[in-house]
């Protein structure tokens, strides 16, 4: 799956900067530098949190008591969390060089939000029914 990733960033790079200006390019590469980054780190943190079994991260998680621990599907809402980070990633990612491609780069600057505003009710509804407490 990483060669597949790899892959598809790097040909989205070659297609991406045929298409820059020289003035444009100075913009473009804090944005998108910004956009993979943060793509990268939320794809990289829903796996540890799923696959290397990092619970802690999950905000309350860490804090509740035992009983109220044992009531809650860890494994469940890790596999939701992961799905929703990697989404989020992935939206952030491709999107940008979507967005560029057509020409649309001014709204890149909005894509970690627009990711965050769509994906975090998800995570937020669905993520109820993994607490019985």
């Amino acid at each position: 799956m990483a060669t597949l990733v790899n892959g598809l960033i790097s040909l989205c790079i070659s297609l991406h900067f045929h298409m820059l200006t020289v003035s444009q390019y100075k913009k473009m590469e804090t944005i998108e530098i910004t956009n993979i980054v943060t793509g990268i780190f939320l794809i990289i943190l829903g796996i540890v949190i799923k696959h290397g079994k990092m619970y802690i991260l999950i905000a309350g998680y860490n804090t509740m008591p035992e009983k109220k621990k044992k009531n809650v599907d860890i494994s469940g809402f890790a596999s939701l969390m992961r799905n929703c980070f990697v989404l989020m990633g992935l939206m952030i990612i491709v999107g940008h060089y979507t967005l560029s491609y057509l020409g649309l780069i001014k709204l890149t600057d909005f894509l970690i939000l627009i990711s965050i505003l769509i994906i975090l009710p998800i995570l937020i509804i669905k993520g109820r029914k993994y607490d019985k407490n």
